[in-house]
């Protein structure tokens, strides 16, 4: 189940003082933070929160495969099996590695993908120099398991400002009737977001959307 983007209790300092010492419309405010979460995800097709996947990739014939997700959490174990058998995966260099992870970065455009070696092919100076492989052509035969995304205390800072303010200006406009971007639903209320975001947001969305 995804999560909110921001906390409740984000959303009402964002709001104010006013709002903030007050719990009176929390249901409708917690409503509203899971709206625009999922508003954003939606719209820059991306799954921030940090979870355990499991991919099922085709073998492209090149050294490098993109990840689905990012970034990639390099404490946690990462597998990689080709055509069914086992490689050895590293971030960064390995004198061992079959697979080097490039984990992406907590930054919009910095894609997570593996890189296939062969192995050692000289020593020089008591270094080993890799040359790349390339990833067997196939469908399906490329399995990957790895723990990717952003945990609440390390969400972008762009996403959480983008979120709390698709949600306060709804809070604040939906007596108004001047909201109206694409109508969702939550809890049995609906809301509709603005027609026009401000430049900085329009452009906090380009910046992060992930096109597949």
């Amino acid at each position: 189940m995804a999560t909110d983007l921001v906390t409740l209790e984000e959303l009402k300092a964002y709001l104010g003082p006013e709002v903030k010492k007050s719990s009176q419309h929390d249901e409708q405010l917690a409503d509203l933070v899971s709206v625009a979460s999922q508003w954003v995800r939606d719209e820059i097709n991306r799954d921030f929160d940090e979870r355990t996947y499991a991919e099922v990739l085709n073998g492209n014939d090149q050294p490098v495969l993109p990840l689905m997700h990012e970034p990639v959490k390099t404490t946690a174990a990462f597998t990689v099996t080709e055509n069914g058998v086992s490689l050895v995966a590293a971030f960064g260099y390995s004198a061992t590695a079959d697979v080097i992870v490039q984990p992406g970065a907590a930054a919009p455009r910095e894609s997570a993908y593996i890189h296939r070696l062969i192995g050692p092919t000289s020593v020089i100076a008591g270094a080993s120099l890799y040359s790349s492989g390339v990833w067997t052509a196939g469908v399906q035969n490329i399995a990957v398991g790895y723990t990717a995304g952003y945990s609440a205390a390390n969400m972008p800072r762009s996403i959480k400002a983008l979120v709390k303010y698709l949600a306060a200006r709804a809070w604040k406009e939906s007596n108004r009737k001047e909201i109206g971007i694409s109508r969702r639903s939550t809890g049995g209320r609906s809301v509709d977001f603005l027609k026009e975001l401000p430049a900085i947001y329009l452009n906090t969305i380009q910046n992060w959307k992930k096109f597949t």
